[in-house]
């Protein structure tokens, strides 16, 4: 990473903006420092967010989704010795007529959630780590939940949702660039890297879906991260790909603490990758004879493409693939663009784009990956308000 071993810095600031596609980074952002292309952990916010603080792969931590919890025992960023910490989730809160401060997104994390407030007042060094509502639904200016933004929408047509997604990825934007603000007034950007990314991507048409409870494909595995500081001159770095599994292991170096070995790579010392990982593993229904109900993603990217693996069967992705069209908010849209929901579920496999890695080197990373120790995982069950709130946010049907 040019130029950030020199500086002394003593303080980060990740924020994360929640769905925010790799080529919809905005401009004003990208300007501010070095941009990375990136692979997401997961598709999924919890396994995603869980991956970023932990360094670990999904299949080591073992979060899969919501209800699931980083065991207390496994280091993270909020347990870093000798530094402030803090997590503050925003992502419908500062845009909502009617926000819900409830979350669970700490519970998985295995920590507590700060008001967005104390990043004027949290003392040196410190790490702060906020959720943002990045390009998450409901899009643009739509003052209910994400549910309710869908039935409201239905089968609208797609430049209307990418369009109303726009609005709301630069409504993020400005959020975003008022916190860097706060720290400038504090003084504080000498001292402070501050690190933009999303947890995964989104859907806007794109197989005939919206969102992000889908199949993995390469709008959902592509994120961007910019590397924010007065040292740095606007440049976007090709040589290589930025994973999730990388910012613990380059934050815990920039701050001093020594770590344990991980699978990420410290950007202060080492190159980037290659190639990264990108999982997804979520019930959907109850399980029934020859279908579990859950539906299983494995891939891996390079900057020009990937292999996208089922780990289930045909039967299963078909029941799944039925369970949406009947239920999800999303179904009417769904229904209008059939022709490409039912190639886009059912296939087994799939290359995207023209990845330089064989489907056989993918494999064998992920087979690596699985070998990995796995920490410990907490499974909790999700209380009716907690079950209402992702509800809300689309989650779950």
């Amino acid at each position: 990473m040019d130029g950030l071993t020199e500086q002394n810095i003593s303080n980060v600031f990740l924020y994360i903006g929640d769905a925010v596609r790799w080529d919809s980074l905005p401009e004003s952002i990208a300007d501010r420092g070095q941009t990375y292309k990136t692979v997401a952990a997961s598709i999924h916010t919890p396994t995603s967010f869980s991956s970023i603080v932990t360094g670990l792969h999904p299949p080591q931590h073992g979060v899969r989704q919501f209800g699931d919890s980083i065991h207390a025992d496994v280091l993270s960023l909020f347990s870093l010795p000798g530094v402030h910490s803090a997590f503050a989730n925003t992502i419908n809160e500062a845009f909502n007529e009617n926000p819900d401060s409830e979350s669970i997104l700490d519970e998985t994390l295995a920590t507590t959630e700060s008001d967005p407030d104390l990043i004027a007042d949290i003392e040196p060094p410190f790490v702060f780590v906020e959720r943002g509502p990045g390009g998450h639904a409901p899009y643009g200016s739509f003052p209910g939940n994400g549910w309710e933004y869908y039935r409201e929408r239905q089968a609208a047509p797609t430049s209307t949702y990418c369009d109303e997604y726009r609005v709301g990825v630069e409504r993020d934007r400005q959020y975003f660039e008022s916190r860097i603000a706060e720290l400038e007034r504090r003084g504080l950007l000498d001292d402070t890297l501050i690190i933009y990314t999303s947890d995964h991507g989104e859907l806007l048409g794109e197989g005939g879906c919206l969102g992000h409870n889908a199949p993995i494909h390469p709008k959902l595995a592509y994120v961007p991260t910019v590397f924010i500081h007065p040292s740095f001159e606007s440049r976007r770095v090709t040589a290589g790909l930025l994973r999730h599994v990388d910012l613990f292991p380059t934050i815990a170096a920039l701050i001093g603490d020594a770590v344990p070995e991980l699978p990420g790579i410290d950007l202060t010392s080492e190159r980037l990758a290659d190639h990264g990982a990108c999982f997804y593993r979520k019930g959907y229904v109850a399980g029934a004879p020859l279908i579990s109900g859950e539906s299983v993603y494995e891939s891996v990217w390079d900057t020009d493409g990937g292999y996208v693996y089922s780990r289930t069967g045909r039967l299963n992705r078909f029941a799944i693939m039925c369970g949406k069209l009947l239920k999800s908010a999303k179904r009417e849209y769904m229904r209008r663009h059939l022709k490409k929901v039912v190639p886009f579920h059912l296939a087994g496999a799939r290359r995207y784009g023209t990845p330089g890695v064989t489907s056989n080197q993918c494999q064998s990373t992920l087979e690596t990956i699985h070998d990995l120790p796995k920490a410990k995982t907490v499974a909790n069950t999700l209380d009716s308000a907690a079950e209402a709130r992702l509800r809300e946010l689309g989650y779950l049907r």
